[in-house]
């Protein structure tokens, strides 16, 4: 059974009369859009067929060919692409098409985006189209938005915010609303900086210990009691480094996004960073190192390089 979505500014609700489309089908997309299918009828939009159709067999979902027909007339757009750049190239096809959103809509934007160029693609859509806006960043990955235990970031205004909450309970555990809009992309840069930063020491820290010849998995789980933890090695760490896997499910070259957005952000403000300017730099030479492609976590392996040790449980035997 499907949820009532209350429309902003209206009294009608969302059924399978109303559309709502959902923009964007990659790594964590694919999997929010999953779970926002499993209350409402969704239509799903992205450039590659493959992804649409693997979507409609596991979701069963409404594939959409067409850009134009996925937003004329939608009541509610949630978008999840990769840049800001690539939502303003959406907005601008659709003002080019002259597709007209429903009257009084709801754009959810789930990119990790860049603060200023969301509050020009806002001002556009409200501009254009009457459009509610509601910067949406998230943070908890594929595997955050399958169980439901995403970190949803807003930034907008109360009733846009009220009016979303319907789709963001199917994906989130925690919701916060930090300020107007391009508040929510603008804390996602800075967590981002911050998780880089700490999986960077993290790695440092347990390649040092097992050069010393201590096990970097019992120095993991002692840290992660003491208080030099973080995430890192409550999760990074323990979950996708020890094991060897390295498979989150997020690109170092989306990490090195976020971390330039933040980076550029700070600069603006004129606040000086030296610690987060430092991670930028660091990021950036993990990602020429490992490749755009690889796995945010594979950093780690940059520090083992250097180092000469990896960061995997010690064998039985080596530790007689």
């Amino acid at each position: 059974e499907t949820l009532a979505l209350p429309l902003p500014g209206t009294k009608k609700t969302m059924s399978k009369a109303h559309k709502l489309a959902f923009l964007g089908l990659g790594q964590l997309g694919s999997r929010l859009a999953g779970r926002i299918s499993s209350q409402f009828p969704l239509h799903v939009y992205d450039l590659h067929l493959d992804a649409m159709e693997s979507h409609k067999k596991e979701f069963n979902t409404s594939p959409v060919s067409d850009l134009s027909w996925a937003l004329d007339g939608a009541e509610v757009v949630v978008s999840c692409l990769p840049r800001s750049a690539n939502v303003a190239k959406v907005v601008k096809e659709a003002e080019l098409a002259k597709i007209k959103l429903a009257e009084d809509a709801l754009w959810i934007d789930c990119t990790s985006g860049n603060p200023s160029e969301t509050r020009e693609i806002a001002k556009r859509l409200q501009d254009g189209h009457g459009c509610n806006f509601l910067d949406c960043a998230i943070s908890g990955g594929p595997r955050g938005a399958d169980t439901a235990t995403i970190t949803s970031m807003c930034g907008g205004d109360e009733k846009t915010f009220d009016m979303a909450k319907p789709i963001l309970e199917t994906f989130s555990e925690h919701m916060f609303l930090l300020g107007p809009v391009g508040s929510g992309h603008a804390i996602k840069a800075v967590n981002n900086t911050l998780l880089a930063a700490h999986i960077w020491l993290a790695s440092e820290a347990l390649v040092s210990l097992a050069k010393a010849g201590i096990d970097p998995k019992l120095a993991c789980e002692t840290i992660e009691k003491s208080s030099g933890k973080s995430f890192a090695f409550e999760q990074r760490m323990p979950d996708f480094v020890l094991p060897r896997t390295f498979d989150f499910g997020f690109s170092m070259e989306l990490l090195a996004k976020d971390v330039n957005v933040c980076s550029h952000f700070l600069k603006d403000l004129g606040v000086p960073t030296p610690m987060l300017s430092q991670t930028r730099e660091l990021i950036n030479l993990a990602m020429v190192e490992q490749g755009a492609s690889s796995d945010h976590v594979e950093m780690a392996k940059v520090l083992e390089r250097w180092g000469g040790v990896e960061i995997k449980p010690k064998k039985a035997e080596e530790k007689e």
